[in-house]
């Protein structure tokens, strides 16, 4: 029910149909539409929620904060996607996307469920995933261009691509990311896509790279403000520099924004990469008093 919402947001903000319309539309389109007997075409929609100081993005929104639907909610749990998703967590997403699927031709998010059956690492079906990844990367690679949503595909299939690849495809996906620069809603997706890069290449001995995608990364994390990606930077800054101080600042941001799962991961990293982190008192004692508390938390919640 676009036209009803529509209609709303213009009365809301005490616009007549006249003065939404301009010289670009007549009233009686605006009229059409909001009676639902007309929609408008591409640019006159983009005019008309120009006139309202909307943009397509936020009208979208609260359409579906009105009315939402089964594939924005399914969307918004895939953008919140990440590596420290517990397999309970993917593996409702994924009869989540099934249930979808089963009424609705979706490529899109066909292709992400794809890549949740790929997260599950499954011992049983590593040759399967393999085939999977290398359909999706011979797709990609017949692209012209990359966008955001093939980046993300991208992303799920890094481990599955050989690190000479990764290397060769690192700069295409560096200038796609630059074309997005002012795009309004980047900023979530390009600090997972360097970052993910980044853990990429610190695996495969490449710390250099590593540490120059990191910077990047964290440029992204002080614009989002968001204390569990700069908690991710700084630890890793750490890892890549032999830094204890810039590994107990990490630290201290993930403890704060109370990240206990990206603490735990961290952990993990600091001991295959920086071991000798783990001799530092504060270190030491932060990470005990954590995993402390996170088992105490978990045995509260089974209780």
């Amino acid at each position: 029910d676009y036209y009803k919402i529509f209609r709303k947001i213009r009365e809301d903000k005490h616009l007549s149909q006249t003065q939404v319309a301009g010289k670009m539309v007549s009233r009686q389109s605006v009229a059409a539409f909001e009676s639902n007997k007309a929609t408008p075409k591409f640019e006159n929609m983009e005019h008309l929620l120009r006139q309202m100081d909307m943009t397509f993005a936020e009208f979208q929104y609260i359409c579906d904060y009105y009315q939402p639907n089964e594939r924005m909610k399914i969307m918004m749990r895939l953008q919140d996607l990440t590596s420290l998703m517990t397999r309970e967590q993917i593996e409702d997403l994924v009869i989540q996307c099934r249930r979808y699927l089963k009424t609705s031709d979706d490529v899109p998010i066909f292709r992400r469920m794809q890549l949740l059956q790929l997260y599950m690492h499954d011992e049983d079906k590593v040759v399967n995933n393999k085939l999977l990844a290398e359909q999706i990367w011979k797709e990609l690679q017949s692209y012209e261009e990359w966008y955001l949503g093939d980046l993300t595909l991208l992303m799920g299939i890094l481990p599955y691509i050989s690190i000479e690849s990764v290397f060769t495809l690192t700069d295409q996906i560096l200038a796609t990311l630059k074309r997005y620069e002012f795009y309004v809603n980047v900023k979530e997706a390009r600090f997972t896509i360097l970052s993910n890069l980044a853990v990429t290449f610190l695996y495969n001995g490449y710390r250099e790279k590593s540490l120059e995608l990191i910077k990047l990364a964290l440029k992204t994390a002080q614009l989002t403000h968001r204390s569990d990606y700069l908690g991710f930077c700084w630890v890793y800054f750490g890892i890549l520099q032999k830094d204890c101080k810039l590994v107990e600042k990490g630290l201290t941001l993930l403890e704060l924004a109370d990240e206990s799962i990206s603490f735990q991961k961290c952990c993990q990293e600091i001991a295959l990469f920086f071991p000798e982190a783990l001799e530092d008192d504060f270190i030491s004692q932060k990470i005990q008093k954590v995993e402390s508390q996170f088992r105490t938390e978990n045995e509260h919640l089974r209780t």
